[in-house]
């Protein structure tokens, strides 16, 4: 093996390559109720895995792995294929491609409207898509708040509280 490679293996594995964990806050704006739903939680990114966590009262954990999504809440448990629960795994790719910086895999869901140091507002290419619009917040290049506007007029809004 070629010293370079071998550098550069160790540095992967020193930085935790492939791994990250986001601590956030998320509020809903349920439009049709006038309402607004706020909880914590977090999302962490292995090589292989996809997880989000939302901690009590309402504690879920909802995971993509192997093609197959995990939905764990209130003690029950249940397993589906990637393929029969679509807008959870594009959800899922959404989230690694915005915080994995992945431009080519956001392309595939939104074009840009407008892009700036501090802000970057992107806007769905299909009408399918559940996210009409989705804008996001960066400060040194990283992600600080997601904001996304629903096709039906609700909004999500996610405050990454913490990165590591």
């Amino acid at each position: 093996m070629s010293r370079v490679a071998l550098i550069f293996i160790l540095l992967m594995l020193s930085l935790g390559a492939g791994e990250m964990h986001i601590d956030f806050k998320e509020t809903r704006y349920i439009d049709a109720l006038n309402e607004k739903v706020t909880r914590s939680g977090f999302i962490s990114f292995s090589n292989d895995s996809v997880k989000i966590y939302y901690a009590p009262p309402n504690e879920r954990e909802v995971s993509l792995k192997d093609g197959q999504i995990t939905i764990k809440s209130g003690g029950d448990v249940s397993v589906k294929e990637a393929k029969d629960e679509p807008n959870i795994a594009k959800t899922f790719t959404l989230f690694r491609a915005l915080f994995e910086d992945d431009e080519q895999s956001l392309k595939k869901f939104f074009k840009v409207l407008e892009k700036s140091p501090k802000e970057v507002v992107l806007k769905s290419i299909s009408s399918s898509n559940p996210i009409s619009k989705l804008t996001y917040e960066l400060k040194e290049g990283n992600i600080t708040k997601l904001d996304f506007l629903g096709q039906n007029g609700d909004r999500i809004t996610i405050d990454v509280v913490q990165k590591r």
